[in-house]
Protein backbone atom coordinates (compact mmCIF):
# COMPACT_ATOMS: atom_id res chain seq x y z
CA UNK A 1 0.00 0.00 0.00
CA UNK A 2 1.14 3.17 -0.58
CA UNK A 3 1.05 6.13 1.37
CA UNK A 4 -1.04 8.18 -0.13
CA UNK A 5 -3.55 5.52 -0.39
CA UNK A 6 -4.14 5.76 3.63
CA UNK A 7 -3.02 9.40 4.10
CA UNK A 8 -4.38 11.45 6.69
CA UNK A 9 -7.06 8.99 7.91
CA UNK A 10 -8.13 9.34 11.57
CA UNK A 11 -8.07 6.41 13.87
CA UNK A 12 -9.74 6.71 17.37
CA UNK A 13 -9.14 4.40 20.03
CA UNK A 14 -9.66 4.83 23.72
CA UNK A 15 -7.21 5.84 26.15
CA UNK A 16 -5.49 2.70 27.38
CA UNK A 17 -5.25 1.42 23.95
CA UNK A 18 -4.24 4.72 22.30
CA UNK A 19 -0.55 3.11 22.23
CA UNK A 20 -1.52 -0.17 20.20
CA UNK A 21 -3.57 2.00 17.89
CA UNK A 22 -0.79 4.21 17.16
CA UNK A 23 1.60 0.89 16.23
CA UNK A 24 -1.32 -0.42 14.08
CA UNK A 25 -1.32 2.97 12.38
CA UNK A 26 2.04 2.55 11.54
CA UNK A 27 2.05 -1.03 10.58
CA UNK A 28 -0.55 0.09 7.69
CA UNK A 29 1.15 3.23 6.21
CA UNK A 30 0.10 6.25 5.60
CA UNK A 31 -0.76 8.86 7.90
CA UNK A 32 -2.86 8.03 10.35
CA UNK A 33 -4.22 10.43 13.26
CA UNK A 34 -4.79 8.69 16.30
CA UNK A 35 -7.34 10.65 18.62
CA UNK A 36 -8.77 9.26 21.71
CA UNK A 37 -12.01 8.26 21.84
CA UNK A 38 -12.65 11.23 24.23
CA UNK A 39 -11.39 13.89 21.63
CA UNK A 40 -13.58 15.12 19.02
CA UNK A 41 -13.26 12.95 15.57
CA UNK A 42 -11.69 15.61 13.22
CA UNK A 43 -13.76 15.93 10.18
CA UNK A 44 -12.19 14.62 6.75
CA UNK A 45 -13.83 16.87 4.07
CA UNK A 46 -10.82 17.16 1.57
CA UNK A 47 -9.62 13.70 2.17
CA UNK A 48 -10.52 9.79 2.05
CA UNK A 49 -13.51 9.91 4.19
CA UNK A 50 -13.14 6.84 6.47
CA UNK A 51 -12.84 6.69 10.50
CA UNK A 52 -10.70 3.48 11.78
CA UNK A 53 -12.10 2.92 15.61
CA UNK A 54 -9.85 0.76 17.51
CA UNK A 55 -10.85 -2.03 19.61
CA UNK A 56 -9.32 -3.87 22.22
CA UNK A 57 -12.95 -6.41 22.13
CA UNK A 58 -13.93 -6.33 25.59
CA UNK A 59 -15.45 -2.43 24.88
CA UNK A 60 -18.75 -1.84 26.51
CA UNK A 61 -21.80 -1.37 24.13
CA UNK A 62 -22.38 1.69 25.49
CA UNK A 63 -18.91 2.98 24.84
CA UNK A 64 -18.74 1.58 21.75
CA UNK A 65 -21.98 3.36 20.56
CA UNK A 66 -20.52 6.73 21.62
CA UNK A 67 -17.47 5.83 19.73
CA UNK A 68 -19.69 5.22 16.43
CA UNK A 69 -22.27 8.06 17.40
CA UNK A 70 -19.35 10.39 17.05
CA UNK A 71 -18.54 9.09 13.95
CA UNK A 72 -22.18 9.65 12.55
CA UNK A 73 -21.44 13.30 13.53
CA UNK A 74 -18.74 13.42 10.98
CA UNK A 75 -19.29 12.12 7.08
CA UNK A 76 -16.96 9.94 7.31
CA UNK A 77 -17.42 5.95 6.60
CA UNK A 78 -16.18 3.74 9.92
CA UNK A 79 -14.48 0.46 9.99
CA UNK A 80 -14.17 -1.01 13.32
CA UNK A 81 -10.23 -3.11 14.12
CA UNK A 82 -10.49 -5.49 16.71
CA UNK A 83 -7.26 -6.29 18.36
CA UNK A 84 -8.52 -10.14 19.68
CA UNK A 85 -10.00 -12.71 18.54
CA UNK A 86 -13.66 -11.12 18.46
CA UNK A 87 -16.96 -13.08 19.79
CA UNK A 88 -19.17 -13.61 17.00
CA UNK A 89 -22.17 -12.51 19.11
CA UNK A 90 -20.53 -9.31 20.15
CA UNK A 91 -19.43 -8.77 16.28
CA UNK A 92 -22.68 -8.78 15.41
CA UNK A 93 -24.06 -6.22 18.49
CA UNK A 94 -21.44 -3.94 17.08
CA UNK A 95 -22.84 -4.57 13.50
CA UNK A 96 -25.94 -3.49 14.39
CA UNK A 97 -25.20 0.02 15.99
CA UNK A 98 -23.20 0.47 12.93
CA UNK A 99 -26.55 -0.10 11.00
CA UNK A 100 -28.97 1.94 12.89
CA UNK A 101 -26.27 4.77 13.58
CA UNK A 102 -24.44 4.59 10.07
CA UNK A 103 -26.53 2.90 7.50
CA UNK A 104 -24.92 2.54 4.35
CA UNK A 105 -21.21 3.70 6.13
CA UNK A 106 -19.92 0.68 7.48
CA UNK A 107 -16.61 -0.82 5.97
CA UNK A 108 -16.81 -4.20 7.94
CA UNK A 109 -15.53 -5.27 10.99
CA UNK A 110 -11.68 -6.86 10.75
CA UNK A 111 -9.29 -8.03 13.42
CA UNK A 112 -5.86 -8.25 11.39
CA UNK A 113 -4.10 -5.24 10.25
CA UNK A 114 -4.06 -7.52 6.69
CA UNK A 115 -7.94 -7.28 6.45
CA UNK A 116 -8.07 -3.27 7.43
CA UNK A 117 -5.39 -3.15 4.64
CA UNK A 118 -7.76 -4.87 1.96
CA UNK A 119 -10.84 -2.61 3.54
CA UNK A 120 -8.84 0.75 2.89
CA UNK A 121 -7.21 -0.63 -0.47
CA UNK A 122 -10.86 -2.59 -2.56
CA UNK A 123 -12.03 -0.31 -5.38
CA UNK A 124 -15.63 1.65 -4.65
CA UNK A 125 -16.55 0.32 -8.18
CA UNK A 126 -19.69 -1.86 -8.05
CA UNK A 127 -18.81 -5.55 -7.74
CA UNK A 128 -21.30 -8.12 -10.06
CA UNK A 129 -23.34 -10.12 -7.89
CA UNK A 130 -22.12 -13.29 -6.59
CA UNK A 131 -22.72 -16.63 -8.54
CA UNK A 132 -24.62 -19.50 -6.88
CA UNK A 133 -21.44 -21.18 -6.28
CA UNK A 134 -19.89 -18.21 -4.89
CA UNK A 135 -22.62 -17.41 -2.65
CA UNK A 136 -22.87 -20.82 -1.43
CA UNK A 137 -18.83 -20.55 -0.57
CA UNK A 138 -19.96 -17.38 1.50
CA UNK A 139 -21.79 -19.16 3.62
CA UNK A 140 -18.96 -22.10 3.65
CA UNK A 141 -22.61 -24.82 2.66
CA UNK A 142 -22.58 -27.61 1.07
CA UNK A 143 -24.59 -28.24 -2.43
CA UNK A 144 -26.58 -30.61 -0.30
CA UNK A 145 -26.96 -27.87 2.27
CA UNK A 146 -27.60 -24.96 -0.01
CA UNK A 147 -30.50 -27.84 -1.84
CA UNK A 148 -32.72 -27.67 1.64
CA UNK A 149 -31.69 -23.53 1.73
CA UNK A 150 -33.13 -23.46 -1.53
CA UNK A 151 -36.01 -25.97 -1.29
CA UNK A 152 -34.66 -27.76 -4.30
CA UNK A 153 -32.79 -31.21 -5.06
CA UNK A 154 -28.68 -31.29 -4.94
CA UNK A 155 -28.78 -31.89 -8.36
CA UNK A 156 -30.68 -28.75 -9.44
CA UNK A 157 -28.10 -26.94 -7.52
CA UNK A 158 -25.13 -28.69 -9.26
CA UNK A 159 -26.95 -27.31 -12.61
CA UNK A 160 -27.08 -24.37 -11.76
CA UNK A 161 -23.64 -23.95 -10.72
CA UNK A 162 -22.34 -25.83 -13.69
CA UNK A 163 -24.55 -23.47 -16.10
CA UNK A 164 -23.73 -20.20 -13.88
CA UNK A 165 -27.72 -19.73 -13.48
CA UNK A 166 -28.22 -15.84 -12.42
CA UNK A 167 -29.51 -15.70 -8.59
CA UNK A 168 -32.52 -14.38 -9.79
CA UNK A 169 -33.61 -17.73 -11.00
CA UNK A 170 -34.26 -18.53 -7.36
CA UNK A 171 -35.94 -16.48 -4.66
CA UNK A 172 -34.90 -18.53 -2.07
CA UNK A 173 -30.65 -17.38 -3.81
CA UNK A 174 -31.91 -13.90 -4.11
CA UNK A 175 -32.80 -13.92 -0.27
CA UNK A 176 -29.80 -15.93 0.52
CA UNK A 177 -28.23 -12.98 -1.35
CA UNK A 178 -29.71 -10.21 0.57
CA UNK A 179 -29.10 -11.91 3.45
CA UNK A 180 -25.16 -12.04 2.59
CA UNK A 181 -25.25 -8.17 1.88
CA UNK A 182 -26.91 -7.30 5.53
CA UNK A 183 -24.19 -9.32 7.18
CA UNK A 184 -21.20 -7.58 5.25
CA UNK A 185 -22.35 -4.63 6.54
CA UNK A 186 -21.31 -6.14 10.08
CA UNK A 187 -18.71 -8.96 9.46
CA UNK A 188 -16.23 -9.59 6.96
CA UNK A 189 -16.97 -12.51 4.72
CA UNK A 190 -14.39 -14.98 6.60
CA UNK A 191 -16.82 -14.80 9.68
CA UNK A 192 -20.05 -15.23 8.40
CA UNK A 193 -19.66 -18.93 8.03
CA UNK A 194 -19.09 -18.98 12.02
CA UNK A 195 -21.57 -16.48 12.59
CA UNK A 196 -24.72 -18.53 11.01
CA UNK A 197 -23.22 -21.75 13.23
CA UNK A 198 -23.04 -20.04 16.26
CA UNK A 199 -26.12 -20.26 18.88
CA UNK A 200 -27.48 -17.16 18.98
CA UNK A 201 -29.75 -15.06 21.19
CA UNK A 202 -31.70 -13.36 19.00
CA UNK A 203 -33.26 -16.73 17.67
CA UNK A 204 -33.58 -17.72 21.44
CA UNK A 205 -30.32 -19.78 20.96
CA UNK A 206 -30.77 -21.37 17.50
CA UNK A 207 -27.80 -21.31 14.87
CA UNK A 208 -29.02 -18.90 11.64
CA UNK A 209 -27.92 -22.03 9.49
CA UNK A 210 -30.66 -23.80 10.83
CA UNK A 211 -33.09 -21.33 9.80
CA UNK A 212 -31.75 -21.20 6.68
CA UNK A 213 -31.72 -25.08 6.10
CA UNK A 214 -35.77 -24.89 7.16
CA UNK A 215 -36.31 -22.65 4.57
CA UNK A 216 -36.90 -19.87 6.58
CA UNK A 217 -34.18 -16.82 5.09
CA UNK A 218 -37.11 -14.76 5.27
CA UNK A 219 -37.43 -14.95 8.48
CA UNK A 220 -34.38 -14.41 9.64
CA UNK A 221 -33.81 -11.34 7.38
CA UNK A 222 -36.91 -9.85 9.02
CA UNK A 223 -35.36 -10.57 12.35
CA UNK A 224 -31.85 -8.72 11.53
CA UNK A 225 -33.79 -5.73 10.13
CA UNK A 226 -35.99 -5.37 13.29
CA UNK A 227 -32.61 -5.83 15.17
CA UNK A 228 -31.05 -2.66 13.26
CA UNK A 229 -34.36 -0.69 13.78
CA UNK A 230 -35.15 -1.71 17.39
CA UNK A 231 -38.71 -2.69 16.08
CA UNK A 232 -39.63 -5.67 18.43
CA UNK A 233 -39.15 -8.55 16.33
Amino acid sequence: MTDSSVAKLVMTADPMAKADAERLAVKIGGIVSVVSAEERIPERRKTRPICILYLEGHEPLTRVKGSLEQVAATDQDVVLYVASHPDPKMIFAWGMLCQSLLPGKSRGIVSSSEELRAVLEESTDEQSPPTVEGLRKTFSLTQKQLARVADVTERTIQNWERAQMPLSGSRSLTNLAELREILLDHLSESAIPEWINSPNDMLNGRKPIDVLEQGHTRDLLWQLRSAATGEPS
